[in-house]
């Protein structure tokens, strides 16, 4: 019964050592299933501000297209009264008077 015995105890000690690093290793098992559902929220967190910014930058995107357009149209409006300008200029500082008289007259019959 000595070898019974000794068997038993030795069975016994195998059965603590496992449990034990079986009961180490659920920890370290729960430890990382919460370290991954912290990065799986982080993730997402990371995820609505990149979207965020991705609107944002298409907002800006659309702003800044409207904004150069609208400096277009002020440019092309800066030429054509410049143009005028320019006629006047001809027209009544560079020509003589009665020829300016002449071209008036001559517009209204």
């Amino acid at each position: 019964m000595n070898e019974l015995d000794k068997f038993s105890e030795d069975l016994s000690l195998i059965r603590n050592h496992i449990e034990g690093d079986l009961q180490d290793k659920q920890k370290l098992i729960e430890r990382l299933q919460e370290a991954i559902e912290s990065l799986i929220e982080q993730r997402k967190d990371l995820q609505e501000k990149m979207e965020k910014q991705s609107e944002e930058l298409s907002s800006a995107k659309q702003l800044a297209e409207a904004k150069k357009q609208l400096v277009d149209k002020l440019i092309g409006d800066i030429t054509s009264l410049k143009q005028n300008i320019d006629w006047y200029k001809r027209t009544y500082e560079q020509r003589s008077f009665l020829g300016t008289i002449k071209e008036k007259i001559l517009k209204k019959t």
